[in-house]
């Protein structure tokens, strides 16, 4: 975007607040949001099969993505999906962004967790080497779309990233996005995701113990981990070199972070969310940031049977991310 982009970015605002979600009565239960949307039908396009490719880490272990390339990708921008904890470029999520995003001309790139690392998890800079494959790969126009944790890790990216990563991303969208692991506390209020959160969780540390060499990992600590806040105590030292739980929380913490973003974003969350608070979200003053804050979606849902403003299936969350990003790029061309 232009230097005096701030005209431009109240349009753009103006543009998405117009298309606000419209939920009927019956989805108004953030279990409906939440879970209706890992089973209902998404809108699908024809794009060819996505190509395995393997990106080679500064650390000399690799990571796995699932690409799709449009004929003649350089000339198309990119959207880099992140799925959130213990998905896969194959969850629900990723491949429905895949479709609709192919759809409207972009390439993409669906993000597989390194399994080359003790815990691979939204901690992790892997983002980096991608969006530097990206650029040997001649794609020089990135957005970054990440859904739960996978919105930390997009976030994270334009806070912490090398200036020379941060150019090379033209916008960011963050679904439900974890921004700290405070998110602990809001967790325990909702019995049911604790402990899916807590399964999913631990289901990591499980397929280590399958790969790695014997003695690697202990069952029985794992075995007594009852809540996430302890699972990250467990294994923080797997996303870093963090002295306590405390240091763990404040060094992984973006909310100080948010104010100063620069790169253009737009952050969706839901009030009745089981497992990420609203708090955050609710008074974030940056002129480059759009929020979406609407009463109804759960966690990661944001679903409505219908089709409204011309969206491609009744995923207005997934829709409105779309919308940004082609509202961007319709400003570079300007």
């Amino acid at each position: 975007m232009r230097k005096d982009n701030s005209h431009n970015f109240l349009f753009m605002e103006k543009k998405l607040k117009d298309h606000p979600l419209i939920t009927p009565k019956i989805l108004q239960n953030y279990h409906i949001q939440t879970f209706s949307s890992h089973f209902v039908p998404y809108f699908k396009t024809s794009h060819t099969e996505e190509v395995i490719k393997s990106i080679k880490l500064p650390d000399g272990s690799q990571i796995v993505a699932d690409v799709l390339f449009q004929p003649n990708r350089e000339q198309h921008p990119t959207i880099l999906v992140i799925h959130g904890l213990g998905g896969s470029s194959k969850s629900y999520f990723s491949q429905s962004m895949s479709h609709k995003a192919y759809h409207y001309g972009f390439n993409v790139i669906l993000f597989a967790q390194n399994i080359n690392k003790k815990l691979p998890g939204p901690y992790e800079p892997d983002i980096d080497s991608i969006i530097e494959q990206c650029n040997r790969w001649g794609l020089k126009r990135v957005y970054l779309v990440g859904v739960s944790a996978g919105g930390y890790l997009a976030l994270r990216t334009i806070i912490n990233s090398k200036k020379e990563i941060k150019k090379n991303i033209s916008g960011v969208v963050a679904i439900s996005p974890v921004v700290n692991i405070n998110y602990t506390s809001h967790l325990e209020k909702y019995f049911l995701y604790k402990k899916l959160i807590l399964k999913v969780a631990k289901s990591m540390v499980k397929k280590r113990i399958k790969i790695d060499p014997p003695n690697t990992w202990d069952k029985n600590q794992l075995d007594k981990i009852n809540s996430v806040e302890e699972w990250y105590d467990t294994y923080k030292h797997t996303f870093g070199e963090f002295s306590d739980l405390e240091d763990f929380r404040t060094r992984t913490d973006l909310l100080p972070f948010i104010p100063n973003i620069q790169t253009p974003t737009l952050i969706i969350s839901s009030y009745d969310d089981p497992v990420i608070p609203i708090t955050p979200f609710l008074n974030i003053s940056n002129p480059n940031i759009i929020t979406l804050l609407p009463r109804y979606g759960g966690h990661g849902g944001f679903f409505t049977t219908k089709k409204l403003y011309g969206d491609l299936d009744g995923f207005w969350a997934q829709n409105r991310a779309i919308e940004f990003i082609r509202l961007l790029e319709a400003k570079k061309l300007e």
